[in-house]
């Protein structure tokens, strides 16, 4: 099997600058698919799709991408449309890594249209530019996010996009990671699978590298899997922190202004400064509570999301919008602080009750259906049917899960503050609140 690293993202998503500079610091060599299929052809692209069309084209780029696949330590910048075809992605997967460097669709169309060479898909000239891109980044979104691993390409010199490729890389080792939620030229990895929370050591240690820190942590458990907190602040002190364990009610009861005074007074007996962690275990109330304790601690320290319920690790665990209530309302005090992983250990699911898990399996069906027309379909299928407890089938659950987990990350990536596309993730949330606030939550 070759180990090749393929670049994959929109046209001007800087896929051949980038691959460059990954292929000087990792000593491979570098192959721009464009410029191969144009070297071999002795005609440039735009040519190929006048004269040939999009379907000859397609032929030539999957000729040219089982050559490459055969061979061993390239890194290939491949075209915008590589992912359409199912025998491209399967051949990327088996003989190599993917990785997706995710761009603004409109700074990628600027910069696409401003390299000069014509993109036949775009058009001739910027008029319209945008709107053709549109209709191809829908029919291609997906595609991408099925890549192991997303990088934030929006921000940043390409040496600088090229680090954050390499570190990504690391997580291969730590398990499946189902999204990455990127903001801010960070990268916040969602990890969906079973026995996390036992290697939760490794991936701290991980995260501690990276950002610098050390010292003390925090683990803030619901009081229902204290348990699972507890195996938590074990896994931490194998990794050489100084952990304290705190306890916080069910539900809504965790998110007052009272609960948050006790944690920061437990935050500092712990010893917790701002190299520190907060670990926060428990559904999306303890992760809410945990994760605005964490924002406002010292003025703000790193945190690490381990959601317990189906609910949690699907939605409310992810996208680093944490918050508590007053009276006046629901979430009304919080803050934009993204956690620096999301650890979504599958086994905690195991003793939820039907409720709860129809709960989570409802807010799945809301991300297929305001996200991924695939995931929706995927449910409608009678095969996907859950059993008697709401649960889908053992085989389903890591999948179902991994689908719903990359609708909420690519929707936070793309508008991590909630100023436009994340509101669509408010879909059925609006008048639920309200009834929650009238009902006093």
């Amino acid at each position: 099997m070759s180990d090749n690293l393929y670049l994959i993202g929109f046209m001007g998503s800087g896929k051949s600058s980038v691959g460059r500079r990954l292929a000087d610091v990792m000593g491979r060599t570098f192959v721009d698919m464009d410029i191969e299929i144009e070297a071999r052809e002795g005609r440039p692209i735009a040519a190929i799709f006048e004269q040939d069309g999009e379907a000859y084209f397609r032929q030539i780029e999957q000729a040219v991408l089982a050559e490459l696949s055969a061979r061993d330590d390239l890194v290939v910048a491949t075209g915008g449309g590589v992912v359409e075809s199912p025998a491209n992605r399967a051949r990327m997967a088996e003989s190599g890594e993917v990785v997706w460097l995710y761009q603004d669709l409109a700074r990628a169309v600027e910069r696409a249209v401003a390299q000069g060479s014509p993109r036949p898909l775009l058009g001739t000239s910027a008029d319209g530019a945008l709107d053709r891109a549109k209709a191809l980044w829908k029919r291609r979104q997906w595609w991408y996010a099925e890549a192991p691993v997303w990088v934030d390409a929006r921000e940043g010199t390409p040496d600088q996009v090229a680090s954050r490729v390499l570190d990504a890389r690391r997580w291969r080792a730590m398990g499946p990671v189902a999204g990455w939620v990127l903001a801010g030229g960070r990268a916040c990895p969602v990890l969906v699978g079973r026995g996390l929370v036992a290697r939760l050591d490794a991936i701290v240690t991980l995260l501690a590298e990276r950002d610098g820190l050390g010292g003390g942590a925090l683990v803030v458990a619901d009081r229902a899997v204290r348990e699972l907190g507890e195996r938590a602040a074990q896994a931490l002190g194998r990794a050489g922190w100084r952990t304290a364990l705190a306890e916080v009610g069910p539900g809504e009861s965790a998110k007052r202004l009272e609960q948050l005074a006790t944690l920061y007074g437990e935050a500092v007996r712990a010893g917790v400064d701002r190299g520190g962690l907060v670990v926060a275990v428990g559904g999306g109330a303890t992760l809410d509570v945990a994760g605005f304790m964490a924002a406002t601690y010292m003025r703000g320290i790193a945190w690490v999301g381990v959601p317990t319920t189906l609910l949690a690790q699907v939605d409310a665990g992810i996208g680093g919008k944490p918050a508590v209530n007053i009276p006046e309302a629901k979430n009304l005090v919080g803050a934009f602080h993204q956690p620096l992983a999301v650890v979504a250990d599958l086994d905690a699911l195991a003793t939820l009750p039907p409720r709860e898990l129809a709960s989570g399996m409802a807010e799945v069906i809301k991300h297929g259906l305001v996200g991924d027309p695939r995931l929706w379909e995927r449910l409608s299928q009678d095969e996907a049917t859950p059993d008697a407890a709401g649960r889908p089938a053992p085989e389903e659950m890591a999948s179902v899960v991994g689908q719903a987990v990359a609708v909420k990350a690519l929707v936070v990536s793309e508008d991590p503050t909630e100023r436009g596309r994340r509101v669509v993730l408010n879909f059925g949330h609006t008048t639920g609140h309200a009834l929650e606030a009238a009902g006093g939550f």
